[in-house]
């Protein structure tokens, strides 16, 4: 049997496990737990206090991006995947951020900046802590039509299918997602709005790799 490494034996409160296959080396397997060590670090307040906060309002949110794409792969992907973004419906925004306003005030190093509605027809708030962004939220609308995601291209959402929650476990952290093809449907959006950003390597490449089937990639993928 291949050994297997602990990353807890590294970093306490890392409780995945790094399997040695061969051909990876000792240093592949202690930065591979590093990497997990350091982004538990960054994302810990967001799935300990600034999601637990948005449910305990009796709302509901949505994680996409790349985080939703780490649950849909059920794995972390890469390592800069340094904050976690959410929609939540435009009628919840507001009592949100008035609550995660609330929230940042009484914590030593974290501010939330509120982006008013831009080009894209849409606010977004961002929180940081100590400059680092870590967290944002968006709102997305009910139409007659579904539910639309405004971006640089509206992207219009079957309705059942934005509003359903998933729970999804990454790691030691639980938390909702909608479906995987609405994951997709808005990955795939801002792709065809910045097809550069999937150059061979990237970080999209990455995460549409480790998500999409190799006929989804190759169809709608390549440039």
């Amino acid at each position: 049997m291949a050994p297997i490494v602990s990353a807890s034996t590294v970093a306490a409160p890392v409780h995945t496990m790094v399997e040695w296959r061969s051909g990876y080396s000792a240093l592949y397997v202690v930065r591979a737990m590093e990497t997990i060590y350091k982004l538990n670090l960054k994302l810990t307040p967001v799935f300990r206090e600034i999601l637990p906060t948005i449910t305990g309002l009796g709302l509901r949110y949505w994680v996409y991006g790349g985080i939703g794409m780490a649950g849909v792969a059920g794995r972390i992907i890469r390592e800069d995947n340094g904050d976690v973004d959410v929609y939540v419906l435009e009628k919840d925004f507001d009592p949100i951020k008035k609550t995660l306003h609330e929230l940042c005030v009484g914590k030593n190093g974290w501010k939330d900046d509120l982006r008013p509605v831009n080009i894209h027809g849409r606010p977004k708030l961002n929180i940081y802590i100590n400059g680092d962004e870590i967290f944002s939220m968006v709102p997305v609308y009910q139409t007659d039509k579904g539910v639309e995601f405004r971006a640089i291209t509206k992207v219009v959402l079957p309705q059942v299918e934005a509003l359903t929650q998933e729970l999804r476990e990454l790691e030691d952290y639980e938390f909702y997602s909608p479906p995987a093809i609405v994951i997709k449907t808005i990955f795939r959006s801002f792709i065809s709005e910045r097809p550069e950003k999937l150059k061979d390597g990237s970080k999209h490449w990455r995460d549409a790799k480790a998500v999409f089937t190799e006929e989804e990639f190759r169809a709608s993928y390549v440039y």
